[in-house]
């Protein structure tokens, strides 16, 4: 517990830091409050509650400890960043009264910890004898905590939510569109190069980072793509000028690309078989999910504030995201598999060897340019007439797809009991018909009914796509899934571009019928994809060699 606070009491110091220097280069003393809590609630309070626990382990291994970590650890940061918006002029009653209940909880976190040093922290709980020296090899507690039983519960939904968070990033920009075009006095297909460029870079460095978390570890890949993107995407918030705001979405795409492939890998090595199951299905969710919470967060930000604060508070939410993985998430064993930096890149070549796996990623990216292309259309299609919507009533519209989505987490069940080739082709039917239906009736009830039904579909095509690539991949199961998000994303890439191009021809109505149209032809392509009757009866997420539970601590 004490090396928890160590580590979070370093990520402020580096956070204030950065405020000061800031606030000398630009001789913007605004935030000269947040510099000061920053550095004094964040650096010194964490590391002196830190150097505590590791000085007296049964403080540090008592319940309150946990109650202080996640009060102070929750409070904090809520406190700083509404600070941060009242000390720059947004001083909003809601504002003040959100930086009030930070304060509080932190606060608590205080209280907790005094009563934790008035209990637990005696002379004769010191992790040293008094009176001797340390001899090699011998414990440093004298009262060790019990080691902790591994918190899949919690582990699942961190995970849950830095792939809903990370993924949000390649839609948020879909409601923007408008908006880029007045800004910086662009036409639509330009900027929609604003989607398109994170989602190229984003699917191309999937590729290659996908094999590097074999070599250097799950989580560290996952760390390291959340830091990228906390420090880039408050920068796309600061340009002027759209090629610049597509070069950083480039880095930003490359930052995300880090997480999707790495997160599966966890996944599957670091859960046991009964529990893999549920948690590609919450991260599958999360994944779908993104499509819409995306657009919905960009949208809600854009009616009280600019299109800038879409960036800014997305940075700031990385970095607490970065702040949970780093300390709540546990490590992962580093396989260190052999050959140099590239060779992740040149075993890719061996998935098209494999017999009908190649198929699979027809319909990877027919999925995506159908769900992007969908959301794409749906914002101009409710904006005119006969719908004539506003942008708040859009923006509920496009939430109602959520409940389709809720299907994803129980796909493990269809999958086994109905087969892994029938519930793939169910959704794509499913979600053929639902998304032919959105333009059959100008009527906003049935339009949104037939968007559910198509969520509903993909929701119910990606696990059991996962789940097939998993078993035809065997031994190569790790380069075939990142060439699955490859293949995907490089669908969300031409999901605009396709949405422009055929609503400028016919129409919306022809544009979602044609997309459509492509997914039930795609249906097809499961009767190609043969598999081994061996192969049906095993569950595609279990890889060869069974990772033991105690890999999980």
């Amino acid at each position: 517990m004490g090396v928890r606070f160590l580590k979070m009491a370093v990520i402020y110091i580096v956070l204030g830091i950065g405020i000061g220097i800031y606030m000398g280069a630009t001789l913007n003393f605004a935030l000269t409050s947040v510099h000061a809590h920053t550095n004094l609630f964040g650096w010194a309070t964490l590391a002196l509650c830190g150097f505590t626990y590791l000085r007296f382990p049964k403080a540090a291994a008592s319940r309150l400890a946990q109650w202080h970590f996640w009060l102070q650890g929750t409070g904090l940061p809520i406190m700083l960043i509404s600070l941060s918006f009242i000390a720059n002029g947004y001083d909003q009653e809601w504002l003040s009264t959100i930086k009030r209940i930070g304060e509080s909880v932190a606060g608590s976190g205080i209280l907790v910890f005094a009563v934790n040093v008035f209990l637990n922290v005696k002379e004769t709980n010191v992790a040293v004898k008094k009176g001797r020296l340390q001899k090699k090899g011998e414990s440093r507690l004298i009262n060790p905590a019990k080691q902790a039983a591994p918190r899949y519960n919690l582990t699942t939904l961190i995970l849950f939510w830095c792939s809903l968070i990370v993924v949000s990033s390649l839609y948020l920009t879909i409601p923007l569109f408008p908006l880029f075009e007045d800004v910086f006095q662009i036409s639509s297909s330009k900027a929609a190069w604003a989607g398109s460029a994170f989602s190229f870079a984003f699917a191309g460095g999937g590729l290659l980072f996908g094999g590097l978390s074999d070599r250097y570890g799950r989580k560290r890949l996952m760390i390291s793509g959340l830091c990228l993107l906390a420090v880039s995407t408050p920068f796309i918030g600061t340009v002027h000028e759209f090629q610049w705001l597509i070069v950083l979405r480039v880095i930003q795409g490359l930052a995300a690309s880090m997480f999707p492939p790495s997160v599966l890998a966890y996944a599957i090595e670091m859960f046991p078989t009964k529990k893999r199951v549920t948690i590609l299905g919450f991260i599958s969710t999360a994944f779908l999910m993104a499509s819409i919470v995306g657009q919905i967060y960009s949208s809600t930000v854009i009616l009280e504030l600019s299109w800038r604060y879409v960036f800014y508070i997305l940075g700031i939410v990385y970095f607490i995201s970065f702040f949970l993985i780093t300390l709540c998430v546990p490590k992962d064993i580093i396989q260190k598999p052999e050959g140099n930096f590239f060779s992740p890149l040149k075993r890719i070549g061996g998935i098209f060897k494999k017999k009908s796996l190649p198929f699979c990623y027809i319909i990877s990216s027919t999925l995506f340019i159908a769900l992007v292309g969908f959301f794409s259309t749906l914002g101009s299609y409710l904006s005119s007439a006969p719908f004539s919507l506003s942008h708040q009533e859009i923006l509920w519209v496009r939430a109602a797809g959520i409940i389709g989505m809720l299907v994803s987490p129980f796909d493990g069940r269809l999958v086994a009991r109905f087969g892994v080739k029938n519930v793939l082709c169910c959704g794509l039917i499913l979600a053929g018909i639902g998304l032919g239906l959105v333009g059959a009736w100008e009527n906003l009830a049935f339009l949104i009914l037939a968007s559910i039904v198509f969520a509903a579909g993909i929701a119910m095509a990606l696990p059991a796509l996962l789940s097939l690539i998993g078993t035809l991949a065997g031994e190569l199961r790790a380069s075939a899934l990142s060439f699955h998000m490859f293949m995907l994303f490089i669908g969300a890439s031409l999901g605009p571009i396709v949405s422009v191009y055929l609503t400028g021809i016919k129409g919306h109505v022809f544009t979602f019928e044609v997309l459509a149209g492509l997914l039930l032809l795609s249906t097809i392509v499961p009767f190609f994809i043969r598999l081994e009757k061996k192969e049906t009866t095993t569950t595609s997420i279990n890889p060869p060699n069974q990772t033991n539970v105690e890999h999980y601590h």
